[in-house]
């Protein structure tokens, strides 16, 4: 079940015509028997009478997008997705508002359930990601942890963390290996943490989708005694990813900007930096197909943008800058593309021996500078989990970006890979090297969609700095 949680966060992020909803909650109903076209069928028919008006399929898989918008957000969306031969009805919800969000998965599974079979089980779970990133520095986080919040910006964040801690809860705020903010208290042991939950929900403080997890879902701590959020925000505030045109002309951001007139510059793939100015906030039709790309380009709700000189190809992906961004990113790294050719034996050596672990193939990516190159390797399976790395060398440092996975036939690290990690999908745009560290700008291309990375070197690690994500499944 963790993993169709799992696809089902992955499939989800499909919706960044608005800014990121902070609450989610999923529901599931399990023994069912039905055909995919039933299911579909009822699954829209209950959307349909629950208000929910923008209702799509995904070609070529068993999965319904819909949502619910008014006048200044979505208010609701929802996803929908059968497996047939499991008998299983995953029922997602995404929101604003924590207070609408609790009952309504359910209420939408419970519906669609009944019109299916009405003895099916039902399980709620937590948010799962079997795509995370090495954790920073565990022996400082605690074992165990009671993760309240796991989808909120990190004021509100905080925010909270201060209310539980004012009542004498040991808070703090977590920035998680989904590479989004966490509100967690901290227990001594799991009879502790199971305590501590229930103590939470009987005195209104939790909802019951607080759950128990170990440290390995988060990073580093934020708050407190953690990196301090002026640290974190002290840039890169205002940037954000957009994509093309089909003319390359023209960018639209895949969420909204909080200050877009501030925006004078977009990295384009190719090492590009080419000059842009803000035109205007496009609203978005009603023949949006929430699909990231070019040809939807004109219905598709964000922050419009025109490139003042010369154009980058159509339906690419750039990051917007500001000027204090430039400036803190340092200076831009020659950078030659490689063509996906076999890491040299000494590379893999370094690799397997700072690891301690087996490479099943590396594969050279690009050269940056006069001496340091980017690879991306893939690690010799241990017992379920899997590794990749995409990583920096030069003769002094091997910096690492991790993607641990568990192992499943039809996908590992992204939807319907079939357990293989395809080097092609990675897209290296840019490396910046500062007094202070190196920052890495790539894409990564998956069957359903890319995600767009911002990366900051802090010791051996890489950790990220803004994220974005396209959705282009036909």
């Amino acid at each position: 079940m963790k993993i169709i949680a799992c696809l089902t966060v992955l499939l989800l992020s499909s919706f960044s015509s608005y800014a990121a909803a902070p609450y989610m909650s999923i529901s599931v109903a399990e023994d069912l028997t039905f055909t995919e076209e039933t299911c579909l069928n009822v699954a829209e028919n209950v959307l349909q009478k629950n208000g929910f008006a923008q209702i799509n399929r995904a070609s070529g898989s068993p999965t319904i997008f819909a949502s619910v918008r008014d006048a200044k957000n979505y208010g609701f969306k929802a996803l929908v997705r059968c497996f047939t031969k499991a008998g299983i009805v995953n029922v997602v919800v995404v929101a604003d508002n924590r207070g609408d969000i609790l009952a309504k998965a359910d209420e939408l599974r419970q519906q669609i359930q009944t019109q299916l079979s009405p003895s099916a089980q039902t399980t709620v779970e937590p948010i799962n990601n079997s795509v995370t990133s090495k954790t920073i520095e565990p022996a400082k986080l605690p074992n165990i942890l009671v993760i309240l919040y796991s989808m909120q910006s990190q004021t509100n964040a905080i925010d909270n963390a201060q209310r539980l801690t004012s009542k004498g809860f040991d808070a703090g705020v977590y920035w998680g290996t989904n590479n989004l903010n966490i509100v967690a208290i901290t227990a001594q042991n799991k009879n502790q943490a199971v305590t501590l939950r229930n103590q939470l929900i009987s005195q209104g403080l939790a909802q019951n989708d607080a759950f128990i997890a170990d440290n390995s879902r988060v990073q580093y701590r934020i708050f407190p005694n953690g990196t301090t959020p002026s640290t974190l925000n002290s840039s890169f505030e205002n940037s954000g990813f957009a994509f093309a045109d089909t003319t390359g002309s023209r960018l639209l951001t895949l969420d909204e900007l909080s200050a877009p007139e501030k925006i004078t510059t977009a990295l384009c793939e190719g090492n590009r930096l080419l000059s842009v100015s803000y035109v205007q906030l496009q609203p978005g039709n009603n023949r949006n197909s929430l699909r990231d790309t070019a040809q939807n380009f004109n219905n598709q709700r964000g922050d419009l943008f025109l490139i003042a000189e010369g154009n980058t190809r159509a339906d690419t992906t750039c990051l917007l800058l500001t000027d204090a961004d430039k400036a803190a990113l340092g200076t831009q790294q020659p950078l030659m593309m490689g063509v996906y050719a076999n890491c040299e034996r000494t590379v893999t050596q370094r690799l397997t021996q700072q690891r301690q672990r087996a490479i099943n193939q590396c594969w050279h990516l690009a050269n940056v500078g006069k001496n340091g190159q980017i690879v991306v390797a893939e690690f010799q399976r241990q017992n379920n989990e899997m590794l990749a790395s995409i990583v920096y060398i030069s003769p002094t440092e091997l910096v690492f970006q991790d993607y641990l996975a568990n192992y499943n036939q039809s996908s590992c690290w992204r939807i319907d890979d079939g357990c293989k990690f395809d080097p092609g999908g990675f897209h290296v745009y840019s490396v910046f090297q500062s007094p202070q560290t190196l920052h890495l700008i790539l894409t990564w291309d998956g069957a359903e969609g890319q995600n767009a990375m911002l990366l900051k070197a802090k010791n051996s690690l890489f950790e990220s700095v803004k994220q974005g994500y396209r959705y282009w499944a036909q």
